[in-house]
């Protein structure tokens, strides 16, 4: 595998002359660098490119739809966070949906709770939490000479996000619960 960073972020132009360049295969990209290439750069085939990654902004099934018919690639769309590790992911054969972040990756315990820590019911909106038995969830914070991790009812690491589930289990992001 080969990683490639830049100094500096490239003009759109540009990150796609790498991609074709070095023959990337996986591209990750947040909604905002996706839309920028879109809007400027000459659309140009891409034969290696099997998928693109895209996180931590909210992705519309209208974009994932633009980005595939530009690239010619399938988007997916994880969730995860600086204490956690990718925890979700879309799947590829499905049809994109707004907010859509997918369904738990194996071994990884991601769902939406209330105030009280308890799991809502589908399409009940609450926070996005990880179970404290989730592998991929840091031990916590280091504060005063002792690890610290803040918890909902002993259970959860709630991750400041708000979302809700389907009837299928799949998680979406609302928003920051902050903003």
């Amino acid at each position: 595998a080969v990683s490639i960073l830049h100094e500096s972020p490239p003009e759109p132009p540009a990150r796609l002359d790498i991609l074709a360049q070095y023959g990337v295969t996986i591209f990750g990209a947040v909604t905002t660098e996706l839309r920028l290439i879109i809007a400027n750069a000459q659309q140009r085939p891409l034969p290696q490119l099997r998928w693109t990654l895209s996180a931590g902004e909210v992705m519309t099934a209208e974009m994932a739809h633009r980005w595939k018919e530009f690239s010619g690639c399938s988007l997916l769309v994880g969730y995860g966070q600086s204490e956690t590790t990718t925890a979700t992911l879309t799947d590829p054969d499905k049809a994109p949906q707004n907010g859509m972040i997918g369904h738990s990756l194996s071994g990884n315990i991601v769902t939406i709770v209330n105030a009280e820590g308890v799991e809502c019911a589908p399409n009940e909106r609450g926070d996005i939490a990880f179970s404290i038995q989730d592998p991929g969830l840091m031990l916590g914070y280091w504060n005063a000479g002792a690890i610290q991790m803040p918890l909902r009812n002993k259970q959860w690491h709630i991750a400041g996000d708000v979302g809700y589930r389907d009837e299928e289990g799949a998680l979406y992001f609302v928003g920051r619960d902050d903003d």
